[in-house]
């Protein structure tokens, strides 16, 4: 078995590909010239996402307007669950001037949660998690769970969006948002906030450790 703390190179890897968000910065003006170029493209495509729109009704007191890399000024919207889609889950959206213009990724296939009843949103984040300098989305909701309805048990659910313009604006971080789920880091945002480097040290070790079981 090789010992991973003696690859200082092999460490570096890891780190970087743990931490470095989405892709290199570049110098200020290229950076401008960017971020001019992709809002140019997002509301040209106003027209064509604008049959995205949920099914079911926003969520009253869930909306706020943000300004988001990518796409500027913009009502983040939550959206109640297709009312006929059995176990269906929230959806999440971006919205310009009334119109959807983006929709977030499902955690789940087919936006369903099997066996869990969604219940609400208790809180909504704008917090930039992973230092890329880009505002990140966070989400915490809650699901009543189905499998013994007597007992009427919820969870709660850390939800995390990471800004990623090269990879289709915003991807799920699903690695972060186990660790965090996992361990009951998710009774609040703040929570999860204030664990999210120690689930950050947990995804390397377990990546280090299944580099070294495979004699890489």
């Amino acid at each position: 078995m090789i010992r991973c703390r003696n690859h200082a190179g092999l460490l570096l890897l890891c780190l970087l590909a743990l931490c470095a968000g989405c892709g290199k910065k570049g110098g200020a003006g290229e950076a401008t010239e960017e971020l001019s170029g992709e809002r140019a493209d997002a509301e040209e495509d106003v027209s064509a996402k604008a049959l995205l729109v949920p099914e079911g009704p926003k969520i009253d007191g869930q909306c706020f307007d943000v300004k988001l890399d990518r796409f500027g000024d913009v009502t983040f919207a939550s959206y109640a669950p297709d009312p006929q889609l059995p176990m269906g889950d929230a959806v999440f959206g971006l919205e310009k001037d009334g119109v959807l213009i983006y929709q977030f990724p499902p955690v789940m296939e087919g936006n369903r949660r099997p066996q869990q009843n969604f219940l609400g949103i208790q809180e909504i984040g704008f917090p930039d998690y992973d230092g890329d300098g880009r505002k990140d989305v966070a989400v915490l909701t809650e699901y009543e769970t189905l499998t013994n309805p007597e007992a009427q048990d919820t969870v709660l659910e850390i939800r995390l969006y990471r800004s990623c313009p090269e990879e289709e604006d915003f991807v799920l971080d699903t690695d972060r948002m186990d660790v965090l789920n996992r361990n009951q880091w998710n009774h609040t945002l703040e929570e999860a906030m204030d664990h999210m480097g120690e689930a950050g040290q947990r995804l390397l070790l377990n990546y280090l450790t299944d580099l070294a079981e495979d004699g890489v």
